[in-house]
């Protein structure tokens, strides 16, 4: 949410879940965007993918990405 990519950019956040399982990364994220002091509410989903299609190409910024895994999938 707002609250969290205001404070916090994708190359901070990456290794903030990159280890323990959904719920603890999302923890991880809103703690660090609340100690940052954050403006704003902040909500957090993390999704862990354990198999499926190759990984989208780089593209710009974590909308960028997602729209790719999106678009790959027919909608």
């Amino acid at each position: 949410s707002d609250g969290l990519y205001n404070v916090l950019d994708e190359e901070q956040m990456a290794p903030l879940v990159a280890r323990g399982d959904a719920g603890a990364a999302c923890r991880s994220l809103i703690d660090t965007a609340n100690g940052r002091g954050t403006l704003d509410n902040v909500s957090a989903a993390v999704l862990r993918v354990l198999s499926g299609a190759e990984r989208p190409e780089a593209t710009a910024g974590l909308g960028g990405k997602l729209r790719a895994l999106f678009t790959r999938r027919g909608g």
